[in-house]
């Protein structure tokens, strides 16, 4: 089945139950337009695979919406702009469990303010046992929140958090500062973090990197 028709058939509230299956992208990102929530639990446990094939964003969410993904790992997403994987135009509440995020590969010459995923103003967004590994950035400027970046008045929860073999590399030719590679909240944003473990990550840049965990505007 495929993803996008099962969003525009469904109701606001629904679950679309993805059912561990794997889903290949063709290029176009999937674009979520009411509030649903995506379980990728198999009958054995196992999750869903969405694989943007390096040729696309995965979910865009285009207003003021809530969204749940369970279970699922976001693979290969590609884009040459902010949240790769996730996107999110309005501020409302987002929340992934039990999800992976990883093999994803990019190249940028712009500032770059959240990478795999882009929160709005006014969002309050929870992640819970997260898996973020295999994850490559090179960058000409400044990376503000390799994981997440989100705008004003918002509040993230990440708890539970493995963020493993990575590698960020924002050059910075004008020597501009990267701030919180796990999480960087603009102005009046409400940070908590709880057992978030960083393994064998690479993060370099010419300019400082400041508030390597989190950074709060």
């Amino acid at each position: 089945a495929d993803i996008q028709n099962s969003i525009n058939s469904a109701n606001s509230g629904d679950t679309i139950k993805l059912n561990a299956n794997t889903y290949v992208g063709n290029g176009t990102q999937i674009t979520v337009n009411k509030s649903l929530t995506f379980d990728g639990t198999g009958s054995d446990g196992s999750k869903a695979v969405l694989d943007a094939n390096d040729s696309s964003r995965i979910f865009y969410i285009s207003g003021n919406y809530s969204v749940v993904f369970k279970n699922i790992i976001f693979q290969k997403a590609r884009v040459n702009s902010p949240g790769c994987v996730i996107y999110q135009t309005t501020g409302n509440a987002l929340t992934l469990t039990d999800c992976d995020i990883k093999d994803c590969y990019n190249r940028f010459t712009s500032n770059m303010n959240g990478y795999l995923i882009r929160g709005a103003t006014y969002s309050n967004i929870q992640l819970s046992r997260v898996n973020v590994f295999n994850i490559t950035l090179n960058s000409t400027r400044a990376v503000n929140g390799f994981l997440m970046s989100t705008l004003t008045y918002s509040k993230v929860k990440v708890e539970n958090i493995n963020f493993y073999n990575n590698f960020l590399y924002a050059s910075s030719f004008a020597n501009l500062n990267s701030l919180g590679q796990i999480v960087y909240g603009s102005s009046y944003s409400q940070i908590i973090g709880n057992d978030v473990c960083l393994k064998n990550n690479t993060f370099l840049s010419n300019g400082y990197l400041m508030g390597l965990g989190f950074y709060g505007g």
